[in-house]
């Protein structure tokens, strides 16, 4: 009987423990940070996985099942076309900082449960097919490319922006 007892006890502490979990202090907008490359060293064509770490306050991070593309998926001009930047089919930006052409992408829906709508976690955002561009210089044989970040919540909070570690391509 006495243990019945303890053990009824130690689960009423242990309930009484996890009900009192305390909501993440997050903004609403995203926050990210990069984390890694899947690989660093390309050939042309290939693609890579860029791997962020991610914060949201009110956990609206995702794609809206009832809207369709606006746009391509591969833009450039980023800074004075801002149409498919805008476009909120999509929630994650590229922005090769070779020539400000960007690569658009969705994110997964993140669906909190609960009365805590925080979330955080990691993002692994597959790149377009990555290609050398090398303008006039036909001897070349390699380039580099590093990705700005960016990523759209719901409700069109833009996140921090951020930088990929630089990308090596074999232009052969």
């Amino acid at each position: 009987m006495n243990n019945t007892k303890f053990y009824f006890f130690f689960f009423a502490i242990v309930c009484t423990f996890l009900a009192c979990t305390t909501k993440p202090d997050f903004p609403p907008e995203p926050k990210i940070e990069f984390l890694y490359l899947s690989k660093n060293q390309v050939n042309v064509g290939d693609t890579l996985s860029l791997v962020l770490s991610f914060e949201d306050g009110d956990g609206n991070l995702g794609k809206d099942a009832g809207i369709s593309a606006n746009c391509g998926i591969n833009v450039c001009d980023f800074d004075s076309d801002t149409t498919c930047f805008k476009d909120p089919y999509y929630g994650a930006f590229l922005i090769d900082m070779r020539d400000s052409c960007f690569a658009l992408t969705n994110l997964p829906n993140f669906e909190p449960n609960g009365k805590i709508k925080a979330v955080s976690g990691e993002l692994i955002l597959k790149t377009p097919p990555i290609f050398c561009k090398l303008g006039a210089c036909t001897s070349c044989t390699t380039d580099t490319l590093v990705y700005k970040i960016v990523v759209r919540d719901l409700t069109q909070n833009l996140s921090n922006e951020i930088f990929s570690d630089t990308i090596y391509i074999n232009c052969n």
